[in-house]
């Protein structure tokens, strides 16, 4: 039996209704390089991807629903989707710093990417207890690590890989804002000057979005050149920063 290709999403509607949104699909590369997992061929070609959470037009209906992502390419087609797995006490209990499993999915609903991050406290004064998040393959192969360090100035994550050699930093503000600008975290090679190779980017969608406050959209731009496995780790990096600093509920 042939796996099925997603081309509709359900949507909500006003009133509980749901509807079903068309979906426009990046085309898989002619070419699947050697050695890469299944499903990341995609990001061969790419160096940059935008983020979105999703909601129907009512918004967020209550804070006991699990949060689900689109992720597309700079030429807006959808490269996977994303839906995040906690349970109900943890998600009221821990609030942003909560555990979850969060599953990427292809077009054809096969999971190619499976992001692990435990339960942490947020707070700056706890060097003892910072954030961190493992990526997989939906094959449950380790690809890398996320692991925040402490600074009690600035946000800074090290990304590293499947080994826990270190590749890049990510650094923020000082006083990362949730709505009303947008946010950079910049990408840094760990070479003597520090020179930021790509970006993780929160953009605010203006005042015209009633959900700003807690209605997520990122762009993030890594170099095209490196393997498929850190573009991966690097996207992992993107929704851990959103529920370091920007998640609300």
């Amino acid at each position: 039996m042939s796996a099925r290709v997603v081309d509709k999403q359900p949507k909500k509607g006003g009133k509980g209704e749901e509807s079903l949104e068309l979906v426009t699909w990046m085309g898989r590369p002619p070419d699947k390089p050697t050695n890469c997992p299944a499903g990341l061929e995609y990001l061969t070609t790419l160096d940059k991807l935008r983020i979105s959470q999703t909601y129907g037009p009512e918004g967020p209906v209550c804070n006991f629903e699990n949060n689900d992502y689109v992720i597309k390419n700079g030429r807006g087609q959808q490269v996977y989707f994303a839906s995040e797995e906690t349970n109900c006490f943890c998600r009221q209990c821990c609030g942003p710093a909560r555990a979850f499993h969060m599953r990427l999915y292809d077009k054809l609903s096969r999971e190619v990417l499976h992001l692990v991050r435990p339960a942490r406290c947020d707070a700056c004064c706890c060097p003892c207890c910072l954030m961190t998040v493992t990526v997989k393959t939906g094959d449950g192969e380790t690809l890398g690590y996320v692991k925040q360090k402490w600074n009690i100035f600035h946000g800074i994550l090290e990304v590293q890989d499947a080994d826990k050699k270190p590749w890049y930093h990510i650094r923020g503000p000082a006083c990362p804002c949730r709505c009303f600008s947008n946010m950079e975290y910049k990408i840094l090679s760990l070479e003597e000057d520090k020179k930021a190779v790509g970006s993780i980017a929160k953009r605010w969608g203006g005042p015209q979005d009633k959900y700003n406050m807690d209605h997520e959209n990122f762009e993030i731009e890594f170099p095209f050149e490196v393997d498929v496995r850190m573009k991966a780790v690097l996207l992992g990096a993107c929704f851990l920063v959103n529920y370091m600093y920007f998640e609300m509920s």
